[in-house]
């Protein structure tokens, strides 16, 4: 009982020291600072740090595939165990693929959202070709007109922090939200290629993969609806990442691919 007491007490005391090592780092100006004038002197260049709290490694995969092949360097690790339990880290939404492919659901009821537009885009519903609108009406106008709500609920100039019944507001925070496209994950691939074989062995490179949902883009590929797409082959949907690193039996990459929805 004495050693299990210490050996919490020396886990609570590790985990005290991480939590006053990153506020020390992100939290406090201090150190940004003088590592702001550092490379501040060294690149010739104003210095600014964007700093992003991130919950889950699944969402970055330039730091997914680089954990990757920090495991993969040693020698007595098995590949394939190794993929799916980071796929076990996926949290996909659980969703009705076959409505989710199809398109809107639409009724006989001519007054819904789904029937007036083509998609719940934000930039669909802004373009003023649908909507009988000036061209110096704001968004709280716009957003009142096309969900049909009353005009008590709002004030005269049309500001949303003054609206009086919050369940306008929240309807319109929902739209707005709604239409943010690629916050929820849709799939992951995961590709790991080259000399994954165990030393002393003479096997050639390996291809082992992993994957969990899927890496299309449901809008383009099922709905028939326009996309942005990027310079070159870069899906707005995927994030790709690839890195490389080497073993005593040879070199090998790690590629990596997470789509959104």
């Amino acid at each position: 009982m004495k050693f299990t007491y210490y050996n919490k007490l020396d886990s609570l005391r590790r985990y005290q020291y991480n939590y006053h090592l990153n506020k020390f780092k992100f939290e406090n100006n201090v150190f940004l600072g003088k590592l702001n004038t550092i490379l501040s002197k060294l690149y010739n260049n104003n210095i600014e740090f964007n700093i992003i709290n991130q919950k889950s490694v699944t969402l970055n995969t330039d730091i997914l595939t680089e954990m990757l092949t920090l495991k993969i360097r040693r020698e007595k690790t098995n590949i394939v165990p190794l993929i799916k339990n980071v796929l076990q880290h996926f949290k996909l939404p659980k969703t009705n693929r076959v409505q989710e492919k199809s398109g809107w659901i639409k009724t006989s009821s001519t007054s819904l959202l789904e029937n007036k537009y083509k998609n719940s885009s934000l930039i669909s519903i802004l373009n003023k070709n649908n909507l009988n609108i000036d061209e110096n009406c704001s968004l709280n106008e716009l957003l009142k007109e096309i969900t049909n709500y009353s005009s008590k609920s709002f004030v005269s100039n049309g500001n949303i922090n003054n609206v009086s019944n919050k369940q306008d507001y929240n309807n319109i925070s929902n739209i707005i939200f709604n239409s943010i496209k690629y916050k929820n994950l849709e799939g992951v691939r995961l590709q790991a290629k080259g000399r994954l074989s165990r030393p002393g062995r003479a096997d050639r490179s390996q291809i082992k993969l992993g994957w969990k949902g899927g890496l299309k883009n449901i809008e383009a590929s099922y709905k028939g609806l326009s996309t942005v797409t990027y310079r070159g082959f870069d899906k707005p949907n995927i994030s790709y990442s690839v890195s490389n690193s080497k073993r005593s039996a040879g070199a090998f990459a790690i590629r990596g691919w997470v789509s959104g929805k």
